[in-house]
């Protein structure tokens, strides 16, 4: 039964790619070197190869002062969560532990002591010595049952659900999956042998022909079944949105990341421009945020497309750091435009951004606000600006409500259709008035009519950036005019829809 949906707020949000983006909502040592970065998001790390190991290996938390690395199984995994997601699975057992050491005995993940310590305040949430915050808002509550890509596991031991832990073991199929560097077969394997405090580690499944029995891997690699009661290693798994990856860094024997931290922004200075002499660029900056005071410096993206959140790429941009004399959370500093976009338009041929970043030495992760588009202005050797926006652009969100579980009547979804056509016609003509890509941001709306798909598709500079909840799940779906498929047979594009073939 469809939902009906109220109007509560009609504003637009329409944004130039290259004018204005808006922000997404231990002990540190700094950097002292500059920062180079391989990849937007997570760029060029790569997949293992198919039940051979050779796996990508990313630095990520530290537990009690140790770095943790883990082994990178699926760069953009998707049966976890809404969202996208990269998979971890740690290099190494951490601490040694019972599966389940409380009378009566279980071999229930659900009840086990090993995910109450993972997910509570002995790991995830320990306040000071596993994650940062702005680590942990990356790591993705992940809920499995669908296990139709996984591998054989072994005889009773078999797949086990996730339910919204953030982080786990992995169950004997995975531990079998091919796609994930580990070999198909149960029995003794290099791939699944791991150092640490103890060589063997628990798995996640229960054995379903004995209830003391719980699953693991032994120090050989065969996948095996130890008593609940036994102390065995433990090797956290966990997902980590794509969203939440700015940037990554190749190291020694890794990668390290750059995470969104959402209490740090940045902004153009309000009155002051951008102003370019020959090649080099001069930007007036703000950064803000109960972060603000951690930055450590200004750095400029230029990309060949729009930036976007969660996209991976290791090639079409330009990174460096800002140039400022004299360090502040408000300032001036320069840039030298690389010569490939020397004689390009910004807009049109490519885009520039600034961020603030929290850059830290060796492997620690960094922290980044939101990239912020600037537009830079044509060289004309006299230093010719482009002013600042003198008012705030609108954001003005499409915001819809649930109001009940009745069929709601024709004409009160033509209302709210009209009224969301009215928009989107507005957003249209703005963006062929202007000539530039347009993004207009919807959230809670859960459909699309196929007289607004068939307004994208004729419209390819524009995209819906949609963000909403359907039966409690969060989806994003990012819909761009120029990849609209319209199909005369389907009237209404409903949340699954849009989330199977437009999911971000």
């Amino acid at each position: 039964m469809k939902r009906l949906l109220t109007m509560i707020l009609a504003t637009i949000l329409v944004v130039s790619a290259c004018v204005f983006v808006v922000p997404q909502s231990g002990m540190k040592v700094k950097a002292v070197g500059e920062k180079t970065i391989t990849g937007l998001g997570t760029g060029a790390i790569g997949n293992p190869a198919s039940g051979a190991g050779g796996w990508s290996y990313v630095y990520y938390g530290k537990y009690y002062g140790s770095d943790m690395k883990f082994r990178v199984l699926d760069t953009a995994a998707i049966e976890f969560n809404a969202n996208t997601t990269m998979l971890l699975d740690c290099d190494s057992t951490i601490i040694n532990k019972p599966h389940y050491l409380s009378s009566p005995y279980s071999n229930s993940w659900a009840g086990s002591e090993i995910n109450a310590w993972l997910n509570g305040s002995g790991f995830y949430n320990n306040a000071t010595n596993v994650f940062t915050p702005q680590e942990k808002a990356a790591i993705v509550a992940s809920s499995k049952s669908d296990f139709s890509n996984d591998g054989p596991g072994r005889n009773s031991l078999d797949s086990q659900n996730l339910t919204g832990e953030h982080v786990f073991l992995l169950d004997a199929k995975e531990a079998t999956r091919e796609s994930y560097g580990y070999a198909s077969n149960a029995g003794d394997d290099a791939t699944r042998v791991k150092s640490g405090t103890y060589s063997w580690w628990w798995l996640r499944s229960p054995d379903y022909s004995n209830g003391s029995l719980a699953g693991g891997v032994d120090d050989d690699g065969y996948v095996n079944y130890h008593d609940v009661l036994y102390s065995s290693g433990v090797s956290p798994a966990l997902n980590v949105n794509l969203s939440s990856v700015i940037f990554s860094s190749e190291i020694s024997d890794g990668y390290k990341l750059t995470v969104k931290d959402a209490n740090m922004t940045i902004a153009q200075t309000g009155g002051s421009d951008v102003t370019r002499a020959g090649n080099v660029v001069t930007v007036p900056y703000t950064i803000s945020g109960s972060n603000a005071g951690e930055a450590t410096q200004v750095s400029v993206l230029i990309t060949d497309t729009p930036y976007s959140a969660g996209t991976a790429t290791s090639s079409g941009f330009s990174y460096q750091k800002l140039n400022v004399t004299t360090w502040g959370t408000e300032g001036t500093g320069t840039f030298t435009i690389p010569a490939a976009y020397a004689n390009q338009t910004c807009g049109s041929d490519y885009y520039a951004y600034i961020l603030a970043e929290d850059v830290n030495t060796g492997t620690a992760t960094d922290y980044a606000s939101v990239p912020v588009g600037i537009t830079i202005p044509a060289d004309s050797g006299s230093g010719v600006s482009t002013p600042a926006s003198t008012t705030t652009p609108g954001p003005v969100i499409i915001t819809a409500d649930e109001a009940g579980n009745e069929e709601p009547s024709v004409s009160t979804k033509k209302d709210w259709l009209e009224i969301l056509n009215e928009t989107i016609d507005e957003a249209i003509n703005e963006a062929i008035k202007e000539g530039t890509p347009q993004t207009i941001y919807l959230k809670g709306v859960t459909g699309l009519p196929i007289t607004l798909m068939r307004k994208l598709k004729d419209n390819p500079q524009i995209t819906l950036d949609m963000s909403y909840s359907y039966e409690g799940v969060d989806y994003h779906a990012v819909v761009p005019g120029k990849s609209v498929i319209v199909d005369d047979t389907i009237p209404w594009y409903g949340p699954l829809y849009l989330n199977k073939y437009y999911s971000r």
